[in-house]
């Protein structure tokens, strides 16, 4: 029975396989070599160590090589590492779904609500462009299903880029009807579609990394890329429909210092640039303070990114906020963490 990392106790040992996610060759105090690790499988990422014969094990193995390691579960100021005593390269088969994270959420819900989202959308013309993507494209479909929707900041697991999407498509769900100016077909379309450029910018076979065409062209050119192409296939398309469609992808992260090409200038732009920007900080905040909630704490530590602290604990009553380092909480954000 395979041992995951999230499942592990203290004093427990160890004999499984994982993926090395970061290695470095450092020395202790007393000038001795060891290996810093960080290793991960779909439960969790932990840090490990390997303290003797480093510089023979430093030879065996690689970053983002598959190991079976043997060792020991200690706890190092509060946190759980491994101490590793034998390592090898793994040479049998394994699944890729077993060393990244997924998504907690039900992948045929999501699916359905997606769905259901594409089959809602009333212009004929957005409705055939969004069905050619995510009913008619079988190849495209899987691609969007597996990626995540960000390296590290939110939604950043196997899933996370469909579970993002429906997450914006509920949002409008929840807001259109409270506007009855706004085109609810233009601004659903934009929704399903302003990050499909993550299906190439971004590669998960081992790690979230970005690709070389995602660091030199991002998701939001690759996205106009793909409707554009989509649209062509489609005889009559309206050009002036197209137009408003690539302005909500082109603009969708609001600001130029944010890295958008344009900032929004309709309505149904404003919207989506919100709606988008809601939901990746809410799930950032959450899975920060889930991480933090371990601890026990009623407030967690620093959020560099938000600057500033959470409560975790709101049952607790008559707990002062920590202090916050000098300088961050006295003056204003200099610059909005945008999360796309």
């Amino acid at each position: 029975m395979k041992q995951y990392l999230g499942d592990l106790q203290e004093h427990e040992n160890v004999k499984t396989v994982v993926l090395v996610v970061r290695k470095t060759l450092a020395r202790s105090r007393k000038e001795k070599e060891y290996i810093a690790l960080k290793v991960r499988d779909k439960t969790a990422e932990m840090n490990a160590h390997i303290w003797d014969n480093a510089e023979m094990y430093a030879q065996r193995f690689q970053e983002n090589d598959y190991v079976l390691i043997k060792g020991r579960v200690v706890s190092y100021q509060g946190m759980l590492q491994l101490n590793i005593f034998q390592l090898e390269v793994f040479q049998g088969e394994v699944d890729p779904h077993d060393f990244l994270p997924q998504t907690e959420k039900n992948i045929g819900n999501l699916k359905l609500a997606l769905r259901k989202a594409v089959e809602g959308v009333q212009n004929k013309w957005l409705s055939r462009l969004l069905k050619d993507f995510f009913l008619r494209d079988k190849d495209f479909q899987a691609r969007f299903e597996l990626a995540p929707a960000a390296k590290s900041m939110h939604h950043a697991w196997l899933g996370g880029l469909l579970e993002h999407t429906v997450g914006v498509v509920q949002l409008v769900g929840q807001v259109a009807p409270l506007y009855p100016e706004l085109d609810r077909d233009l601004l659903t379309a934009g929704a399903l579609l302003h990050d499909i450029g993550k299906v190439e910018e971004l590669g998960y076979e081992k790690s979230f990394d970005y690709t070389t065409r995602g660091r030199l062209l991002g998701h939001i050119v690759i996205g106009v890329e793909m409707v554009r192409e989509k649209a062509a296939r489609i005889a009559g398309f309206p050009p002036a429909l197209l137009e408003l469609l690539e302005h909500l992808l082109l603009s969708h992260h609001g600001e130029y210092q944010w890295g958008s090409p344009r900032r929004p200038k309709i309505p149904e732009a404003l919207v989506l640039h919100y709606l988008d920007d809601l939901d990746a900080k809410v799930n950032a905040i959450a899975v920060f303070c889930r991480q933090q909630g371990e601890s026990g704490a009623a407030w967690s530590k620093y959020n560099q990114m938000f600057e500033r602290y959470f409560l975790l604990d709101r049952q607790l009553e008559g707990e002062e906020e920590p202090e916050s380092p000098p300088g961050s909480e006295s003056s204003m954000m200099s610059e909005d963490p945008r999360l796309f």
